[in-house]
């Protein structure tokens, strides 16, 4: 009788009913105008236990509560790590002591190709949400455009190349290299 390498009771988790096709594009949900409780925010720490550190829209930070629905067989298509653009909602039922942080849940993940929608977004201040590397391309758009300015040092010849040229004082042969 042949070996079951393939089969048994750990093998139904990698059937094809549970994967999920990659070339659906989904649509970006954004912040409901009507909600005043979403908002979007960017992860800046990471926390064990299903919890994270954000910077919200409004500048605060706070803590965020990673739901069962962004874990476990879900985490491929929502990782979350450090600077990746969340939708959370905040708990406006709960009671907020002064040497808490305030607590938020996670609603959405966005990836990359959705970062545009984003910034259209009236809602979203993204020279807060913006990673490092983007705040740098903010202030250098902001800054006056800048000018080539030509010293006199330099030199341009528009003549043909020779076969000696002369570098800081030393003469060159092409011809024995």
């Amino acid at each position: 009788m042949v070996r079951n390498l393939k089969g048994g009771n750990r093998h139904k988790k990698m059937a094809r009913k549970n994967l999920n096709e990659d070339n659906t594009k989904t649509k970006t949900r954004l912040a409901d105008p009507k909600e005043p409780c979403e908002m979007y925010a960017t992860v800046t720490r990471m926390f064990g236990q299903g919890n994270c550190q954000v910077l919200c829209n409004d500048g605060k930070t706070r803590i965020c509560v990673i739901r069962n629905k962004f874990k476990g067989r879900n985490k491929s298509k929502n990782m979350i790590l450090i600077d990746t653009k969340v939708l959370i909602g905040l708990r406006d039922w709960e009671l907020i002591s002064n040497d808490k942080k305030e607590k938020c849940d996670l609603l959405e993940v966005y990836e990359r190709s959705q970062h545009n929608d984003i910034k259209n977004d009236p809602r979203s201040d993204w020279k807060l949400l913006a990673t490092s590397i983007e705040k740098e391309l903010i202030k250098e758009s902001e800054q006056q455009p800048f000018e080539f300015i030509h010293s006199d040092n330099e030199i341009f010849s528009k003549g043909e190349v020779t076969g000696t040229e002369t570098i800081d004082n030393e003469e060159l042969d092409f011809s024995s290299i």
